[in-house]
Order: C-alpha cells, then sequence, then structure tokens
C-alpha cells in the first residue's frame, strides 16, 4: 500500500506492517515504540541532509528489511553529498541522545533513558562497517575513490563478514546462558540478511 505526502510517495509493504504491529502488541514496555520512534529520528536525519544538499526525496520504501529512501536524481550526487546524507542518520541519533540523556539526569523519567539508549544503539549499529548499514556504505565511497569499485567490493565483503561473525558468536552465547536473549542473535541475522539481499543495490 502507499500514499502521497507532499509530492513524495510512501510505499508500505505488508510484512512491515505486521512486525511494527506485533512488536506493539506484545511488547508491553513501550521499548519497540522508541525503537521505531528512533529510525524514524534516523531516516529523518537523512531527509534533512538530502534537503540541505539540494535533492528532491520522490519515493520512501519501507519494508521487512529496510526503509529505503529514493532520489531519482542520485546520478548527480557526489561522493561528498553522499557521505554527507549517509552520516546525518547516525548524527541525528547522536544528538537525540544527548537531548534525551541530559533531560533523563534533569527530570529522571525513565522513558527519556531508554529512548536516549535506543538512540546510541542505533546510532553505533548503521555506523558499523556492513554493506547497506551507513558506515559500509560511507566506508564504501571511501575505497571505491582510493582503489576502484570492484576492490572496494571485495574488501567491504570481507570487512562486512569479519564484523558480521563475531556478533554471530556473540549472540548464540548469550542465547545459550540466557536461555531467552536472542536480540543480538537476531540483528545479527539482520545484517546476514541485508549483506545478502541488498549487496547489489549500491554499486
Amino acid at each position: 500500500m502507499g500514499v502521497n505526502l507532499f509530492g513524495c510517495k510512501i510505499k508500505i509493504s505488508f510484512p512491515f506492517v505486521a512486525i511494527i504491529v506485533t512488536l506493539m502488541v506484545i511488547d508491553k514496555s513501550l521499548l519497540s515504540v522508541l525503537g521505531i520512534l528512533s529510525a524514524a529520528i534516523h531516516e529523518f536525519g537523512h531527509l534533512i541532509a538530502m534537503k540541505s544538499r539540494g535533492y528532491v526525496t520522490k519515493e520512501i520504501n519501507m519494508d521487512f528489511f529496510n526503509i529505503n529512501i529514493v532520489d531519482h536524481n542520485i546520478i548527480k550526487q557526489s561522493s561528498f553529498d553522499d557521505i554527507v546524507i549517509l552520516i546525518f542518520g547516525p548524527l541525528f541519533n547522536l544528538f537525540s541522545f544527548i537531548i534525551f540523556f541530559a533531560l533523563y539526569n534533569f527530570v529522571s523519567y525513565k522513558v527519556f533513558l531508554y529512548f536516549s539508549l535506543e538512540n546510541l544503539f542505533l546510532a553505533l549499529f548503521n555506523l558499523l562497517p556492513v554493506y547497506s548499514l551507513d558506515g559500509g556504505q560511507i566506508l564504501l565511497i571511501l575505497l571505491t575513490r582510493k582503489i576502484g569499485a570492484k576492490n572496494a567490493d571485495k574488501i567491504l565483503n570481507i570487512i562486512s563478514i569479519a564484523v558480521i561473525f563475531p556478533i554471530t558468536a556473540a549472540g548464540f552465547y548469550i542465547l545459550l546462558i540466557s536461555k531467552c536473549n536472542f536480540s543480538l542473535l537476531l540483528i545479527s541475522f539482520y545484517l546476514i540478511v541485508i549483506l545478502v539481499t541488498k549487496k547489489d543495490t549500491y554499486l
């Protein structure tokens, strides 16, 4: 399904809606809601950066594994513009972390602490040098300028696997110890999926 908002087409897949609704129903702590808000802040950072660099967002696709902002003028973007746009997502999360952590220290509402930590986690997560994450795409741009697209692609593949492997191992270990905490394992599976399914998107 999709809607048109101020000239921007927003497409939302059924799996995306299903997972959001499921999280909101089963998570009574509201952490999933805070996570969704943190993700919205992240994407808003990208949109602000695109606007500041003179690019118009024509389409936003929301599916199970990704929120993809489509710019039909992307071919005109410079490497510097790409990096600015990519870094603004994590930067907005870091700013939100600072603001809400300060608010927590001022008023001691736990929701501010949780929200600040959600933003910190999302910023650090997206800065990982893994394909399709912001950090991976920034590294790909820098490597491409130095050694060419083909070699950059190979190196980023190796780095992505090197990052994902210990995360997956730690996820299995935590699950075995806790018997129920599979959060890190889900994150590692997510990274594997985006490495496999999004690999060719940025070549």
